[in-house]
């Protein structure tokens, strides 16, 4: 795990984010993630 966040914070490793979503809109970022369409992690803030 240690490794992995050196390699993010050099920015060797990048993660990609397909969207950012509010948790009222929990129901649309779950549908979202079903549709396994995605490029890129989910991620909901509350």
């Amino acid at each position: 795990m240690r490794q992995i966040a050196d390699l993010l914070q050099k920015g060797i490793l990048k993660s990609h984010l397909h969207k950012i979503y509010h948790f009222d809109e929990l129901k649309e970022a779950h549908t979202e993630m079903e549709k396994e369409r995605t490029k890129g992690k989910i991620v909901v803030t509350i």
